[in-house]
């Protein structure tokens, strides 16, 4: 099997060390997975260049693939919205999460890939896990989307249509088919820019701006969409901050 991680070692002066995260996941998965092939995807911006050896020393010392991204492609503005957007700690995750959609766009199509966030711990049944070139697996399908965080409103401003029935899944791991994730990846990449047109006091916590449109077209791929909390422990916390 094929993982990918990203991590970015803060972002905007956001103090942040995500390598014991790091170890921990890939530990766990190794110790049920011996054989997997384990990508780590990593960049910086201006704030936390000299981050990047530790990352790389990492990388090296436990035999991993690393991908540097160099600098993070986009600055998306504060945070404005209130609410559950007061909690996060770090008011610029986005500029990080976002990078999330560009390895699923740009990991090489040739190989199925199964992304992962940090905060994730794998359970000793992920050895039963087998994927299915038909479907996309996510870690959870949590709740109709367009109910929740004043997006059937957000949405109707930017003119942009969304099936009622669209979920809001958790994209703490994602698989998307390979001869379907290019294409899903670009319109969520797409979609995400265009929400980014519009105040994110329009909607609450724009840091899941990432989650949402991967939700969306995800949706609008495929009938059959997998959830795998099963095999995994993630604890969706603030965990790149």
């Amino acid at each position: 099997m094929i993982f990918a991680y990203l991590l970015v070692q803060g972002c905007n002066n956001c103090p942040y060390n995500g390598i014991p995260q790091l170890e921990k996941s890939v530990n766990s998965l190794k110790s049920y997975l011996p054989d997997s092939k384990v990508y780590i995807y990593y960049g910086y911006d201006e704030t936390s260049k000299d981050k990047v050896s530790d990352i790389e020393t990492f990388i090296s010392s436990n035999n991993l693939i690393g991908v540097n991204i160099g600098h993070l492609k986009h600055n998306f503005p504060i945070i404005e919205s209130k609410g559950i957007a007061d909690s996060i700690k770090n008011p610029y995750r986005l500029n990080i999460l976002i990078e999330k959609i560009y390895v699923l766009l740009n990991h090489d199509e040739k190989e199925e890939l199964m992304f992962v966030d940090l905060d994730t711990v794998f359970k000793p049944n992920i050895k039963n896990f087998h994927i299915n070139k038909n479907e996309a697996v996510v870690y959870s399908n949590e709740r109709p989307l367009l109910n929740q965080r004043g997006l059937d409103n957000f949405f109707k401003q930017l003119n942009y249509p969304v099936k009622s029935s669209s979920r809001m899944y958790n994209t703490g791991f994602i698989y998307i088919p390979a001869e379907k994730r290019k294409a899903i990846a670009q319109e969520a990449l797409d979609l995400v820019l265009q929400m980014n047109t519009i105040s994110d006091t329009q909607r609450v916590a724009k840091d899941l701006d990432e989650q949402i449109s991967l939700s969306i077209i995800i949706h609008k791929y495929f009938n059959r969409i997998t959830n795998i909390n099963h095999c995994l422990k993630h604890n969706m916390g603030q965990h790149i901050r």
